[in-house]
């Protein structure tokens, strides 16, 4: 099959520190720049919008069965509402359409708030919403202890209606040691709930888990690469009965 794709971008971006600022320290308040998500130096940081619009046409003079239009948009900000805060909100959605028929459709909402006021610390809170219409049999949405719901198994619900909600405190324990490795605290709750199709977004059925763990982030990798272990416990009844022990998790990437 072939596609022919045309895609339209626009950068706006915003780096404007306050006049007479002072230098910030190159230590940054947790981990390396993948840890907290946010650059050594805040300086740099973004403040403008970004946004994209891809469109691309699978037609049948090209082998598809139908003249597909795919369409996937992206717009995200950060912002500095005080001296210790730094918040970013982004909507992306995504899909393939027929006249009148969507399919394969994803929406969704992400907010991040980040509090650096603390000595060492990060706090952050996540909020994710996630819809989807028509999807492929290969793309329902997916929620546990590989997700973000870490008091549950791994993929433990699915569906095409998700909703995420998390809250961590990021603290060091050593920073930079032997310029190899940074050694974080973690504690932290989760809760959400993916519903099926057909399913209403009842919040009564969101589930629920708290936790602490450790963070591991590799100064020296290009990406700020984190191994993060977790242990985490559910709080809701389902839970409980399911893993009365909780959940040993140890992977790379965050959680959210």
């Amino acid at each position: 099959m072939h596609r022919l794709i045309g895609r339209f971008r626009v950068d706006d971006d915003l780096f404007d520190p306050e006049p007479g600022e002072a230098p910030l320290s190159p230590r940054p308040a947790v981990g390396g720049a993948g840890y907290a998500a946010l650059p050594d130096d805040r300086r740099f940081l973004n403040l403008g919008n970004d946004w994209a619009l891809s469109l691309g046409v699978s037609p049948v003079f090209l082998g598809d069965d139908h003249n597909h239009l795919f369409v996937s948009g992206r717009f995200a900000r950060w912002f500095h509402f005080t001296p210790n805060t730094y918040s970013q909100g982004e909507i992306v959605t995504s899909g393939r359409y027929l006249p009148g028929v969507g399919q394969d459709v994803v929406t969704q909402a992400d907010f991040r708030h980040y509090y650096v006021g603390l000595p060492r610390q990060t706090l952050v809170g996540h909020a994710e919403q996630r819809w989807g219409h028509n999807l492929d049999g290969d793309h329902e949405f997916l929620l546990g202890a590989e997700s973000g719901l870490r008091g549950y198994d791994s993929r433990r619900f699915d569906g095409n209606k998700r909703l995420l909600l998390n809250a961590e405190d990021r603290a060091y324990i050593v920073f930079d040691w032997l310029h190899l490795v940074s050694v974080a605290f973690a504690g932290f709750a989760d809760a959400g709930y993916v519903w099926r199709a057909g399913e209403s977004e009842d919040l009564g059925d969101i589930v629920g888990d708290v936790g602490v763990g450790l963070r591991f982030d590799v100064t020296r990798g290009g990406g700020g690469t984190v191994i993060r272990l977790d242990y985490a416990y559910p709080v809701s009844t389902l839970g409980r009965e399911e893993n009365p022990r909780g959940v040993l998790s140890f992977t790379a990437g965050q959680a959210f």
